[in-house]
């Protein structure tokens, strides 16, 4: 298993150590230090042979929060052998293997399993490793590497199998884990191509409940130019995977980066043996960034085009899409705070085309303008975190009596845009909420402050609807009353602006007039 964690998970590191001579024990400590971190039980034997410390298998369990179940791994080991220059050469069996095991405990005694295996087998793979006791970096370098993943659901989930082949073309990589206070880890990775076949098979019950339908999903997703990069730290103390709030006080922190070139999928669905449908997409260089830490949650992320297609039965006419762009962005608190913090959440959605066959149905007689759609707005709330998320038995505590986990103390939104079939949504809002005040507004914190909107074309868009008979005559009516209420005349033809004002007292005004 050891294996998959240094080659896969990581397998890649930035930074060098201190250059001096690193003993087999010494490396096997240093792989084996994660897994304590972790509170994991390790179960080997090691054994030396001359230059060699031979581990025949390895076996790892994990034990849940007040024993509500177990994650057991087990692999057919690993052979460490010194090269008489300072280094080791970390060695696998040609074909490595690895079972795991979750075990979830029922209420009623019985057990609930997930099962898994994992085998792997490279090509011109070498994995050496160096540096200097409790700071050593591993160099990896392979021709091709395969990994095939089965998982097998329990019965009482339905029973549903997924195999996956991974193949890797050409990876280059180094890895780097020091020990102290903090298990620290570095790593930098690069895959010029990989491709994932996967099968995934799982039956369900029709509509009498008797009969069960098989469905199965075969997909292949082809990536070039994949890089990844990690920077994380585990407190070396221990780490409860049921309070990790407290992990992230002692140190606890993951830096992730991912991004490829260009990815391109295919899935063919059949249900009871017969075809029903085929779905791809294809998108461009896309890039994700994660930051976990005391801090809180960051989640950032862009891609350059994505084209889809869905045809078969399963649809009535073949339905595809593009979006020229997207970018995200997810930032929130995870730990209790003091003092009022702030989330962040920001989406762009740019070109967004959609298919004739889409329009056919919908439009057949083009009321509607094609042009491409845009989505956009960035958001920032003030709240405070009055627990910590991720301690679960906090978590069931607040559950238990009822309070809430978040108190929301404000809304700022800016750069709203919406834009589609000729017309265009445009907006701000900044608004305070008074918590105690949940009585004016029904069980919500009493808002103060403004919300501001453009709406250009919103009449056209209107007649456009009726006319495509997607929208009735006196539906449309009511729609315009509603506007006329809401909003007045703007600068440009068939622009219409709102401001919407909630007062301290309560009231609710819509360009100065009270509706509330």
């Amino acid at each position: 298993m050891t294996r998959f964690f240094v080659a896969v998970a990581a397998a890649g590191l930035a930074g060098l150590p201190a250059a001096a001579d690193v003993s087999a024990e010494d490396v096997w400590a240093n792989m084996m230090a994660p897994y304590e971190a972790l509170n994991a039980e390790v179960a080997a034997e090691p054994v030396r042979q001359g230059d060699r410390l031979i581990v025949e298998e390895l076996g790892i369990r994990f034990s849940f929060a007040e024993g509500r179940g177990r994650l057991l791994l087990t692999t057919n080991g690993v052979t460490l052998e010194e090269n008489g220059d300072g280094t080791v050469s970390v060695l696998y069996p040609d074909v490595s293997e690895a079972v795991a095991r979750m075990e979830f405990l029922q209420e009623d005694g019985s057990v609930e399993a997930l099962d898994g295996t994992l085998s792997q087998e490279g090509t011109g793979l070498t994995l050496t490793a160096s540096g200097a006791p409790g700071d050593v970096s591993y160099d990896l370098v392979f021709d091709e590497l395969v990994q095939d993943v089965r998982i097998t659901f329990p019965e009482e989930l339905g029973g549903a199998t997924i195999d996956a082949d991974i193949a890797m073309a050409g990876g280059t990589g180094t890895y780097r884990l020091t020990e102290g206070e903090l298990i620290g880890l570095t790593a930098e990775f690069d895959y010029p191509e990989m491709t994932i076949s996967q099968v995934s098979e799982g039956q369900s019950p029709v509509v009498d409940g008797e009969s069960l339908v098989t469905t199965t999903q075969e997909s292949v997703q082809r990536m070039t130019g994949v890089r990844t990069t990690i920077e994380a730290a585990l407190p070396a103390r221990g780490l409860s995977i049921a309070n990790l709030s407290e992990g992230l006080r002692d140190g606890l922190r993951l830096a992730l980066t991912s991004s490829s070139e260009s990815t391109r999928a295919e899935t063919n669905i059949t249900v009871n043996g017969e075809a029903i449908g085929t779905q791809s997409y294809e998108l461009g260089a896309q890039a994700f960034d994660l930051r976990f830490d005391e801090a809180g949650l960051v989640l950032d992320g862009t891609l350059d085009g994505l084209d889809f297609a869905m045809t078969g039965k399963m649809v009535p006419v073949p339905m595809m899409f593009g979006l020229a762009g997207m970018e995200g962005r997810l930032a929130a608190p995870v730990n209790r705070t003091e003092e009022t913090g702030e989330a962040e959440l920001a989406l762009t959605l740019d070109g967004l085309e959609l298919g004739e066959g889409i329009w056919a149905t919908l439009d057949p007689g083009g009321a509607l303008p094609r042009e491409p759609a845009a989505l956009a707005f960035d958001a920032t709330v003030a709240l405070d975190v009055l627990v910590d998320l991720l301690d679960i038995e906090a978590l069931v505590s607040l559950e238990q009596s009822g309070d809430v986990p978040v108190r929301l103390q404000g809304l700022d939104l800016r750069n709203l845009l919406v834009k589609a079939a000729g017309a265009r949504l445009t907006g701000d809002a900044d608004v305070a909420f008074d918590n105690d005040d949940w009585v004016t507004f029904d069980g919500f914190p009493a808002p103060e402050g403004v919300v501001n909107l453009v709406l250009e074309g919103g009449n056209a868009l209107l007649d456009r609807l009726v006319d495509a008979r997607l929208l009735p005559e006196d539906q449309a009516g009511g729609v315009r009353m509603m506007m006329g209420l809401f909003a007045v005349k703007g600068e440009g033809e068939d622009t219409l602006t709102s401001t919407i004002e909630m007062t301290g007292d309560g009231q609710v005004l819509a360009n100065g007039q009270r509706i509330r």
